[in-house]
């Protein structure tokens, strides 16, 4: 038989059995569903984690001090900015403060730094200027503002020159840093930045707690390895100190992706097995109730191959429909998806191909077994099946 004479004859027989195939499809379109919800969440995320990523700058070294005994001094500091690979060294010290103006209060993140943090980070400026060695020598109540603080504090960033208290000490503004993007390691926008010598002597802010560190152009992996041979002369245990730049952070996020990526593919996969099972149930079914049909077929001059073909096209169309339905539900839902946990869901190509490969593939390998079941049939026994 030709092949658009099976193709016809397959699908009249779904047809004929609309609600079972309908209901034998629906496994397939839940799992094709699941699939791809959850790849396009997956890929959702990562895109979001890219985004905020780019954000950092993949040429800076940060250093994380645990060793309160034996503290690091601005001296030091020094020492490090003057390496050969290094280009700038910003010491810093976080803890978490209250500001106020009159009965206007906001919570923010406290650094105390240096000058040089404002080129490590590349911080631009929306008004005034950044601490200066005027305010790290003289140990002055100067304060400059990330944007979202100084907006709910003034409404305004016109605010140099404004006092505020911090933690109940008097501080003069004497700048406010442009908007910049978040991301999931800090918001600059909510950070108020106060000279390290002063916070050491106002609030016991104690040791320096981190060193962040502007490498020399292409000279990451030397300037990387002169900051881990300093430290591990003046500490005697690597438990004292962490070394880490933002390339390392990228290059353990995209392996956490793909990780990631794997189990949502599996966990949607599994649902797509089920459902292929279920085929294989309702196509050995539909053997048995055609056994007669299949009879009269090879008596009349019908291939082993040609039963084989038809109840393979059957599966396949099953499947083929539950997956195209699987993919129309994502799409028709994706919006509301994407608003209910904050991300913007768009269904890549590839996870539709995935997706439709995958159905495809449930079609045949679990359409096999009825199908070869079927073509395998005596007509002499199938005519006289009861």
């Amino acid at each position: 038989m030709r092949l658009s004479e099976l193709l016809k004859s397959a699908l009249s027989s779904i047809w004929s059995r609309k609600v079972r195939s309908f209901l034998t499809s629906l496994g397939v379109i839940i799992g094709v569903f699941a699939v791809s919800a959850l790849l396009s969440v997956g890929q959702a995320s990562i895109n979001k984690m890219n985004e905020n990523m780019s954000d950092l700058n993949a040429d800076i070294i940060e250093v994380n001090i645990f060793n309160n005994e034996k503290k690091i001094k601005l001296s030091e500091i020094d020492k490090i900015a003057e390496m050969d690979a290094v280009k700038n060294a910003a010491p810093s010290i976080e803890t978490n403060t209250e500001i106020t103006k009159g009965e206007n209060k906001a919570s923010a993140k406290m650094i105390a730094t240096t000058k040089d943090l404002y080129a490590v980070k590349d911080y631009k400026l929306n008004r005034g200027r950044f601490i200066g060695d005027i305010d790290v020598n003289s140990q002055l109540k100067s304060v400059v503002l990330g944007l979202t603080t100084c907006l709910e504090m003034f409404g305004t960033t016109d605010v140099i020159g404004e006092e505020v208290y911090i933690s109940g000490t008097k501080y003069t503004i004497i700048g406010v840093l442009d908007e910049m993007k978040s991301s999931f390691m800090s918001n600059p926008n909510k950070q108020i930045y106060i000279p390290i010598t002063t916070g050491q002597v106002y609030y016991s802010l104690g040791n320096i707690s981190a060193i962040s560190i502007m490498p020399k152009d292409g000279m990451n992996e030397k300037a990387n390895e002169a900051i881990k041979n300093f430290l591990s002369k003046k500490y005697s245990s690597k438990n004292d100190y962490y070394v880490s730049s933002d390339e390392n952070i990228q290059d353990f996020i995209q392996e956490s992706n793909k990780t990631m990526m794997a189990l949502l593919g599996g966990i949607g996969g599994i649902s797509l097995l089920v459902s292929g099972i279920g085929i294989m149930n309702i196509m050995l079914v539909s053997v048995r109730e055609r056994t007669k049909e299949i009879g009269i077929r090879k008596a009349v001059g019908a291939k082993r191959r040609d039963i084989l073909t038809q109840f393979l096209i059957e599966a396949m169309s099953l499947s083929l429909f539950g997956g195209m339905m699987g993919l129309l539900v994502t799409i028709l839902t994706s919006e509301l998806l994407g608003s209910a946990i904050d991300l913007t869901i768009v269904l890549e190509p590839w996870i539709v191909l995935l997706s439709t490969l995958f159905s495809l593939v449930v079609g045949v390998v679990f359409g096999l077994y009825p199908a070869v079941k079927a073509s395998a049939l005596r007509p002499v026994e199938a005519l006289h099946y009861e």
